[in-house]
């Protein structure tokens, strides 16, 4: 500290070396140190800021073997147990993207019904990890925003609009590099040191993990390197850390699904009712749509106000996958598909979210850079479908994050992989449950097996009927949850689960 104010004092004297001083203040900022501080978001009701809810940074290394180089800063929020006698092991919770905010977009499930019953045994933390909208730097691209929205009035098939994204990204990463940031730092391995070094600083010695969908991935990479510190995890719709082809099978997962719940759709008496030729409807909607476009009234989804977009057919299957990925909205996807075989394409406007990019915050250099260092061990030669439904799986293939999209970006973005021992399947002996929903669209529960096969003492739930992130989805997939971290040792009681059943949406 003491050559720290002799250099500011000497900028003070000489401004010539003002540049040289911040960088010695930098080197010399801790890390793993929380600064308390106002939390980054609009504080809902039921909440108070300082007290059910506290707020602060924590500096971490950019390269944590370079532990002098680079800070980064992340957000972090802590919700305080309720309980009278609560576990000193805090829920870390893991976000779904990779790109989404952790303390936006689950404070107000914190505030809400759940809250409670998550705060009753245990703290709750969360984190803006590296990259994400609230951590300095955030790797956010308005670059995508600006390109994506007006986009939507274009009839653009799906490579041009493939073009216009990348085009996009590519001026997204040129940026970020401009003002400094290194892409290459930002990957799960890094990020699972800094969530040990955040709860250090918090100052838990052990924790529990719960890791949905992209935030599985980071789940895994804490299991491998930092099992010491972990009580239990729960991994909820499995992505297998580093095995590069998930995005190869992921056209043909959709494509799998979709077929099922037409088949769930073909056994139930009202649906079949509704939509009697709902197979036949699936069957030409991609193609039909892409060959003659539809203009539909929507709202901006930046700025509300009315927009002529292009339904096109891989907006169209985009819809359907989206739809058909959520556990509260898969039972609409017959719905869907019927109404917009026979040209009710009015209900777009509601569901604009499945189609349109999101206005809110995401940091898609974040997903991106992730992908390309841990999941792009292929090529396009090596997208190949079996058939199912050919015009949904090259759609699938081509959307935002698809095989042939991430093949295009990650020979762009030319990052190199991370080191072939982070790619491993993962060997722990923590306590984990992998829950997944047999009508996942993005996740199948084959790769919740395939996980829990090195991981000694790991227990696999499936529940029927149910989508993408099921855990929270429901009363009796959150009590199996909850029981598990009250006590991860003893044998779950899921007989709740035999009672749930798909109710699809038909009129009336």
């Amino acid at each position: 500290m003491k050559n720290h104010w002799i250099v500011t004092l000497a900028c003070l004297a000489l401004t010539i070396a003002c540049s040289a001083s911040q960088d010695v203040a930098e080197e010399l900022e801790p890390i793993g140190v929380l600064v308390e501080g106002p939390c980054p978001v609009t504080i809902p009701d039921g909440l108070v800021e300082g007290e059910s809810i506290q707020c602060g940074t924590v500096a971490v290394p950019e390269f944590h073997e370079k532990p002098d180089g680079k800070r980064l800063h992340l957000q972090v929020a802590v919700f305080p147990s309720v309980g009278d006698n609560p576990s000193p092991e805090p829920l870390f919770v893991a976000t779904a993207g990779p790109g989404a905010s952790g303390i936006e977009s689950i404070t107000p499930d914190v505030a809400g019904p759940l809250g409670p019953a998550l705060l009753a045994d245990r703290d709750l933390v969360l984190i803006d990890y590296r990259g994400l909208p609230l951590a300095e730097p955030n790797l956010m691209c308005p670059e995508i925003i600006d390109s994506a929205i007006p986009a939507l009035v274009e009839n653009l098939s799906a490579d041009n609009a493939m073009a216009s994204q990348l085009q996009a990204a590519a001026a997204c990463r040129d940026r970020l590099r401009s003002e400094g940031v290194t892409l290459e730092a930002y990957n799960n391995v890094e990020t699972a040191a800094d969530i040990a070094m955040v709860m250090t600083a918090l100052g838990y010695d052990q924790f529990n993990v719960y890791g949905t969908s992209a935030g599985t991935i980071l789940a895994q990479h804490l299991l491998r390197d930092h099992s010491d510190r972990l009580r239990s995890v729960i991994i909820d719709s499995t992505v297998p850390a580093g095995r590069g082809n998930v995005h190869i099978e992921a056209p043909t997962v959709a494509a799998g699904t979709l077929d099922a719940i037409i088949q769930l759709c073909e056994q139930d008496a009202a649906c079949a009712a509704a939509y009697p030729e709902l197979r036949a409807e699936a069957a030409g909607l991609i193609d039909r749509y892409d060959s003659e476009p539809i203009t539909v009234e929507v709202s901006n989804p930046a700025t509300g106000e009315p927009l002529q977009m292009a339904l096109t057919g891989h907006r169209v299957a985009q819809g359907i996958l989206m739809l058909n990925s959520q556990t509260p909205t898969v039972s609409m996807v017959p719905w869907f598909i019927h109404n917009l075989a026979v040209g009710e394409t009015g209900i777009v406007k509601d569901l604009l979210w499945t189609i349109a990019p999101p206005a809110g915050n995401f940091s898609w250099a974040l997903g991106t850079s992730i992908f390309c260092m841990e999941y792009s061990d292929f090529t396009e030669d090596d997208i190949v479908f079996p058939g199912i439904n050919p015009a949904y799986e090259e759609a699938i293939a081509s959307q935002s994050f698809g095989a042939r999209t991430i093949a295009r970006t990650c020979e762009a973005w030319d990052l190199e992989p991370i080191d072939p021992q982070f790619k491993k399947p993962v060997r722990s002996e923590v306590p984990v449950l992998l829950m997944a929903g047999t009508l996942d669209s993005l996740t199948p529960p084959s790769w919740a097996h395939e996980v829990a096969g090195t991981l000694s003492n790991a227990t696999v739930v499936e529940i029927e009927g149910y989508a993408h992130s099921p855990t929270f989805a429901g009363e009796c997939t959150a009590m199996i949850a909850l029981q598990f971290l009250r006590d991860p040792t003893n044998p779950l009681d899921d007989s709740c689960l035999g009672g749930l059943k798909l109710e699809f949406l038909v009129p009336d």
